[in-house]
């Protein structure tokens, strides 16, 4: 009976909520021609909008988030993944209305850096 027991009791599935994310900032140079004619707008559960500077270097502001939970069977294999908040949330580089790039906030942060820790988003003019 008490085997039984134990049998019931591990059987099924868990859920695993991750920890929370801290507000952060993501620090991006945009590599252009003209940079300054450029304008990044981020959606992020709210909207901003960022002119860029001659130099082609801003700071965007990440709000705090948590991913979704994740599914384990026998407490033991995961079985899913928790929703990603940075793989929905985008940033999108725009010019005079049309839109010259766009990528998630995921992908920004996968992006190659200086040395001054700038992410380098290139822009064809």
């Amino acid at each position: 009976m008490v085997a039984a027991l134990c049998l019931v009791d591990s059987a099924g599935c868990s859920y695993a909520l991750p920890a929370f994310t801290p507000s952060s900032a993501e620090r991006v140079r945009i590599v252009a021609k003209s940079p300054e004619l450029l304008v990044v707008h981020v959606d992020a559960g709210h909207t901003a909008d960022y002119p860029v500077p001659a130099d082609g270097r801003l700071t965007v502001g990440v709000p705090a988030y948590r991913r979704g939970c994740s599914v384990y069977l026998f407490n033991e294999v995961k079985v899913s993944n928790g929703a990603d908040p940075l793989k929905a949330w985008t940033m999108t580089v725009t010019s005079g209305g049309k839109v010259m790039r766009a990528l998630s906030l995921r992908q920004l942060s996968r992006l190659a850096t200086d040395s001054e820790g700038f992410h380098l988003l290139k822009i064809a003019d």
